[in-house]
């Protein structure tokens, strides 16, 4: 929230796995290192994480960060 004496516009950040930059996809890991992408879609990216998590041996099915469409 700005205050009326705030002159600057702030840049603000939301913690949603995936984001769109210039029209293309991406997303994020939890060890926010590079973001994987780009991607055409949202869906796109949410398997590339997928795949990424089972690469990784993790679980996709008990990572809440791991399942389509979740976000912290």
């Amino acid at each position: 929230m700005d205050r009326r004496t705030d002159t600057q516009t702030r840049t603000r950040f939301r913690s949603d796995r995936y984001f769109v930059s210039q029209g293309q996809w991406f997303c994020n890991t939890r060890e926010k290192q590079a973001p994987l992408g780009p991607f055409q879609g949202r869906p796109a990216a949410e398997a590339a994480l997928y795949r990424y998590l089972v690469e990784h041996g993790i679980d996709p099915t008990n990572d809440p960060w791991g399942k389509p469409g979740a976000s912290n």
